[in-house]
């Protein structure tokens, strides 16, 4: 059997019970590895010939050193299929990369419309969220744990506007410690007046009048604190008094009077307030 080489054109002859067994073969002349077929050339051969043995064991060798040739393209025929498939596939692949960029654009004109049609005050929401970092769930904590001592602060700092409004508020701040209410409040001083006396050769200035209660449940009376001032209202001096009841009914009043023993000549205001007995 006659055999040629696809790319150099040159011929080989092998024996006929070979031909079947060999699957590809290697050029002598050019190295070009093929698929050997039954070829009749008109043309005349090349000098060089080759005898069956060197031709079967080179056959063989390419045979045995690479079994995994069999799975490339070797022959002129399949190497020139694999040389123009890329060109083949060459518009396919710009098909695919057109089609792929108008699925994005198309993506993208599907983003920018939702993002049109979300309402103002979502995007400032979006927008404040993604600024203070509420959108990450490991944030919360530290929100959390800043929301709770904002609240124990203003807490604290209206605690008497808070016991003044819902009183049972009153026991929770004493239990740990915390006075939530103005010694006295509710109560107000009315009707005071003033006089100067001698006796038994000792001035004295009595102060007198009335404490109301102007809510409708009981208050306890405190101390009660006087302050004398002199002209341009400079403290002189001052005196704590024990009130004459311990509290006032609901609505009611208490006559207080208070006599003070060799008071400041230089006495012109009296300031009169509540203060608790520990202060």
């Amino acid at each position: 059997m006659q055999i040629c080489c696809p790319k150099c054109k040159t011929a080989y002859e092998i024996a006929d019970n070979l031909a079947g067994e060999l699957k590809k073969v290697r050029c002598a002349n050019c190295h070009e590895v093929f698929v050997p077929k039954d070829c009749e050339i008109s043309i005349n051969l090349q000098a060089e010939s080759f005898d069956d043995d060197v031709e079967i064991t080179q056959a063989l060798a390419v045979e045995e050193s690479a079994p995994a040739a069999a799975e490339q393209p070797s022959s002129a025929s399949e190497t020139q299929t694999a040389t123009e498939s890329p060109a083949q596939e060459a518009p396919t692949q710009s098909d695919d990369i057109k089609e792929m960029f108008a699925r994005l654009s198309a993506k993208t004109e599907e983003v920018f419309a939702a993002e049109a049609s979300v309402p103002a005050y979502k995007k400032i929401w979006y927008q404040i969220r993604d600024f203070f970092g509420l959108n990450r769930r490991s944030n919360y904590k530290y929100y959390i744990v800043l929301l709770l001592t904002l609240l124990l602060l203003a807490l604290y700092n209206w605690r008497y506007a808070v016991v003044r409004h819902v009183a049972f508020m009153e026991p929770v701040y004493s239990l740990v410690g915390i006075k939530a209410t103005i010694p006295g409040e509710g109560l107000e001083f009315q009707n005071i007046t003033r006089r100067e006396f001698e006796k038994d050769d000792i001035n004295h200035m009595e102060i007198k009048g009335f404490i109301v209660n102007t809510t409708d449940h009981e208050i306890k009376i405190p101390t009660i604190h006087v302050e004398l001032l002199n002209r341009d209202a400079e403290f002189i001096e001052e005196k704590d008094i024990t009130p004459p009841l311990n509290s006032v009914q609901p609505n009611g009043n208490v006559a207080f009077n208070i006599i003070l023993a060799k008071p400041s000549s230089l006495t012109k205001y009296i300031y009169l307030t509540f203060i608790d007995k520990e202060n």
